[in-house]
């Protein structure tokens, strides 16, 4: 098997940012480390806890497997509404990703869990097969 030359996690991540919609970052976080209740309108926050990789052939494919696990949080609306559509409609989502072709896609979400404060947090699984270009 020949070694993988190529890395996707950078371009898998901006494609996935894109593809979420999410808004502004720096906003999202500047209004959390202020201790503000989030708003309904604004984006929930996307926190990647972790992402990893290992690689994958078939008898004419080279690949890599990745498992990202990403955090939404945010107003409770637009989490449930953001892990929703993530869980329905990633699957069949377009990225474009240099290099690589993204062949499959799993998410795995868990409920949003909401404080009393109206903020939400919800958990997804993400498993990605990329192949080389």
């Amino acid at each position: 098997m020949r070694p993988l030359t190529r890395d996707a996690h950078r371009p898998l991540m901006q494609a996935l940012r894109q593809i979420i919609g999410l808004g502004d970052a720096a906003a999202g976080l500047a209004a959390k480390l202020d201790k503000r209740p989030p708003s309904p309108a604004q984006a929930p926050l996307l926190l990647i806890e972790s992402i990893s990789s290992a690689p994958w052939a078939s008898a004419t494919f080279v690949g890599q497997t990745h498992w990202v696990e990403v955090r939404l949080e945010g107003h409770a609306d637009a989490v449930a509404a953001t892990c929703a559509r993530l869980t329905t409609q990633l699957g069949e989502a377009e990225f474009d990703v240099a290099g690589h072709i993204v062949a499959d896609i799993a998410v795995e979400a868990g409920l949003p869990i909401t404080d009393a404060s109206g903020t939400a947090v919800c958990n997804l699984r993400l498993e990605i097969l990329t192949i080389e270009d």
